[in-house]
C-alpha cells in the first residue's frame, strides 16, 4: 500500500500499525515483528496512513467494503486487544468498530488537531470529523475532485493542496471553515506541503 505506518507504546509494547495492500488494517510488535491483530476493513489497498486519537486507531480506504456496496469508508477501533506472546495474531471483527463514517478516501491521509479529523474525499470536499464520535461537523468544496494530497496543519489553520492544483488556507471552526487564501499552482498537487 502507499501508507506509512504509525507507531506507538501500547500495552508494555511498542506497536506499529499500518494499512496494507490487501486491506487489512494490522498491528504488529516493532521489536519483535510478531503479527498482534489484523482487521479487515476493504477488499483492495489501504492507502491513506491511519491516525492514533486516545486509545483508538482511524483509518481511511477509497475501495470496496465488504459489508456494503458504498466504496471507502472511515472507522475508528480500539488498539487493543492484544495477542498473547507467542499466540496466533487476533483476527479483529466488524462490529469492534467505535464508529463508521461513510467517505472516501484513496491516498489522501487525514490530519489530527484538537480532536478533530479533517480529510479530504474524492469528491474534492474538505470534511471535519470529531474523532471520539465520527460525527460530520462540516464540510467544505474546494476542487471538483482529490486523489493523493494530504492537508497539513499549522498556526491555527490548515493548508489543503487539492488535485487539480489549487491550495487553500482554510481556518477550521466548531461548525464551518473559513477559506482564507487560495493560490492556483501549475500542474496538479499530489502531495501534502511541508511546514517551514
Amino acid at each position: 500500500s502507499f501508507s506509512f505506518p504509525v507507531v506507538a507504546d501500547d500495552g508494555g509494547r511498542r506497536v506499529l500499525y499500518a494499512g496494507l495492500g490487501g486491506g487489512h488494517l494490522v498491528a504488529v510488535d516493532a521489536r519483535t515483528g510478531q503479527p498482534l491483530w489484523r482487521f479487515q476493513m476493504a477488499v483492495g489497498g489501504v492507502n491513506s496512513s491511519a491516525l492514533l486519537f486516545e486509545d483508538s486507531i482511524i483509518a481511511i480506504h477509497g475501495k470496496d467494503n465488504l459489508d456494503a456496496s458504498a466504496i471507502g469508508r472511515m472507522i475508528s477501533l480500539p488498539r487493543a486487544p492484544w495477542a498473547a506472546l507467542g499466540a496466533e495474531s487476533i483476527v479483529r471483527e466488524p462490529g469492534e468498530e467505535n464508529w463508521r463514517a461513510d467517505l472516501t478516501a484513496f491516498t489522501s491521509s487525514p490530519v489530527l488537531w484538537g480532536g478533530r479529523v479533517y480529510q479530504t474525499v474524492l469528491t474534492g470536499d474538505l470534511v471535519c470529523v470529531d474523532a471520539k464520535t465520527g460525527a460530520r461537523k462540516w464540510e467544505i468544496k474546494l476542487a471538483p475532485s482529490q486523489i493523493h494530497a494530504s492537508p497539513v496543519a499549522a498556526d491555527g489553520k490548515l493548508y489543503v493542496p487539492m488535485e487539480n492544483g489549487s491550495l487553500h488556507v482554510v481556518r477550521p471552526g466548531d461548525t464551518e471553515a473559513t477559506i482564507l487564501h487560495t493560490e492556483q499552482l501549475e500542474g496538479n498537487c499530489l502531495g501534502a506541503p511541508a511546514i517551514a
